[in-house]
């Protein structure tokens, strides 16, 4: 049966593919009851023409309707299916004149639900351009006006349908995949990053990725003195001071109480540490508590070739306890160039004046 799963690919200006099969299915599925008895009506009232094209459309969407079923790819191109439909309704409106156009409204709406938008447009237009001059030519000017309106309002509104769809779809997605406190990823995209990371590293030329772990230090000793309102302040402005030290690639993560993550696509193991120093020096000096050094302690891990997800953040985390024992507020492993990164002075952690 069909799988419902949001795939990390997928972009939010369509509708998820999951739901376009969905809904191809039960259009193949649907769709026979209706058509086959006219199939066999034309048959007998000798118009083979029709009957064969209305068996033809019935053909293309059994096969697809049961492959994805089956769990299986659609075999024929919705191209293909889209002609037949077409080629179908031209015909028809040709030899039963308005009696056909019945069949014409709802192809637009269905196909809005089955292709991407880009290509649902195509047909769209396609579509108008093909059938109107038919209505016109055969059903006169007053009856093809009237279709012609009332099959563009439907086009329109089906868009608009859509789009709303696609609107909330994109901000259920991102309500699902943000902390609620501090406004970034939380741990459950989180994991769905990893593996589309670990996916690119591995292809031709995919490049490196660096984790990096990064824990606020003694946080529950700012939550035990000075209140939760503190803490969650805290969190909000490091996440705050992250954000606006990364580039628009790279993606930061709260992954637990006080700890974030960060993944840095195309990013070489030098140059993520150069960052977290960066990150390390701005949170240090923000002066988030007036009365308490707010510090990050940071460990760092680049992804090696056929390496698993789990032993690539399992490194990363065994740098961020390096770092806590050697004292926190540093960044672990050392520096690539040979200076060791080491825990920063009481000036460091003052307020800027």
């Amino acid at each position: 049966m069909v799988s419902l799963r949001f795939s990390t690919s997928e972009s939010v200006a369509d509708i998820p593919r999951e739901y376009r099969q969905r809904v191809l299915m039960l259009l193949g599925f649907g769709i026979l009851p209706f058509l086959v008895p006219f199939t066999f009506i034309n048959l007998l009232q000798q118009r083979y023409t029709m009957a064969g094209l209305t068996g033809s459309v019935c053909l293309v969407c059994a096969v697809n309707a049961l492959a994805i079923y089956r769990g299986k790819q659609p075999p024929l191109p919705l191209v293909l299916q889209f002609a037949a439909i077409l080629a179908t309704l031209l015909y028809g409106i040709s030899i039963l004149g308005i009696l056909a156009t019945f069949w014409v409204y709802p192809v637009p709406l269905t196909y809005n639900f089955v292709c991407r938008r880009r290509d649902a447009r195509i047909m769209e237009t396609v579509y108008l351009l093909t059938v109107a001059p038919t209505a016109f030519y055969f059903l006169g000017l007053e009856m093809a006006s009237r279709f012609v309106i009332t099959l563009g309002l439907v086009c329109i509104f089906t868009n608009l349908l859509v789009g709303v769809i696609i609107d909330l779809q994109a901000r259920l997605i991102d309500q699902a995949n943000r902390d609620v406190l501090t406004g970034v990823f939380n741990r459950r995209f989180l994991s769905r990053a990893l593996r589309l990371a670990a996916h690119r590293t591995r292809q031709p030329g995919g490049g490196t990725n660096c984790l990096i772990l990064l824990d606020i230090d003694h946080f529950k000793q700012v939550n035990d003195d000075y209140g939760h309102d503190a803490g969650d302040r805290t969190l909000t402005e490091v996440a705050r001071l992250l954000r606006e030290e990364l580039r628009p690639q790279d993606e930061l993560f709260r992954s637990g109480g006080e700890e974030f993550t960060i993944l840095l696509p195309e990013t070489p193991l030098a140059a993520a540490w150069g960052l977290a120093e960066r990150l390390r020096t701005r949170v240090a000096r923000a002066g988030i508590l007036a009365d308490h050094p707010v510090t990050i302690s940071q460990g760092i891990a680049e992804l090696q070739p056929n390496e698993t997800i789990s032993t690539w953040c399992k490194r990363a985390d065994e740098q961020l306890y390096e770092a806590k024992a050697a004292g926190r507020n540093c960044v672990r492993p050392v520096d690539p160039a040979g200076v060791i990164s080491s825990p920063a002075s009481t000036a460091d952690l003052a307020p800027p004046i």
